[in-house]
């Protein structure tokens, strides 16, 4: 999936933007355990590349990810 181009208003400059998201169902008696879990479905999408979403699920709490290495240049 490509990057979106997004024009940044009053410049001639375009940005490209891509988005990885983590989805949780909401636990109505624990909203810590619900944000916990979207962040884990989160580095997932992050892991699997640009442009993902990933939905929670059980096996997302027995896996375990490697660490993303970042160089600050991409964190910009």
């Amino acid at each position: 999936m490509a990057a979106a181009e997004v024009a940044v208003e009053g410049t001639d400059k375009v940005v490209k933007l891509t988005v990885s998201a983590g989805v949780a169902e909401l636990d109505c008696e624990n909203h810590i355990i619900s944000v916990q879990r979207a962040d884990k479905a989160l580095y997932e999408a992050k892991y699997d590349g640009k442009n993902c979403v990933r939905l929670w699920r059980p096996e997302c709490a027995k896996a375990s990810l490697p660490v993303l290495k970042t160089d600050a240049a991409s964190s910009m």
